[in-house]
């Protein structure tokens, strides 16, 4: 994610089309290995909504800022409620589950705590980013 961030502020390839598509991959890459990263905690559950909830508001926000059309809006406004729920639903069970697990050890679950808000913190910017890089798109 650092590199597209680099791509996109200094214009590497001097060509944007090149410089649009590259960002795009590398945000891909960073979305993809953000979730990998948060599926290998095996003890927490929720993490597979929370990542379907960002996907379906991610794709959701695209439609409704890309195309202005009433119907699409309106259905895209079910997809947005579906998404919300499910992110919501994955931060309650992640919660929950350390919760759990902190009732044994309390230096584990603050050290687990501290990981799982970084990456999704990690997660939600690579997404904004992602979102922002698209709407460019002519």
């Amino acid at each position: 994610m650092l590199c597209a961030i680099f791509i996109c502020f200094f214009n590497v390839f001097h060509n944007e089309l090149i410089n649009k598509v590259s960002v795009i991959i590398l945000l891909i890459f960073g979305i993809c290995g953000t979730a990998v990263e948060l599926d290998r905690i095996k003890e927490l559950k929720g993490i597979s909504d929370i990542m379907m909830g960002v996907f379906f508001v991610i794709v959701t926000i695209f439609l409704i800022i890309k195309f202005d059309l009433i119907i699409l809006n309106i259905i895209a406004f079910f997809f947005l409620i579906f998404g919300n729920f499910g992110l919501i639903q994955g931060l309650i069970k992640v919660a929950y589950s350390m919760y759990l697990q902190s009732r044994n050890n309390k230096k584990l679950a603050i050290l687990k705590l501290i990981t799982v808000m970084t990456e999704i913190l990690a997660l939600a910017v690579a997404s904004i980013q992602f979102v922002n890089e698209l709407l460019k798109i002519q």
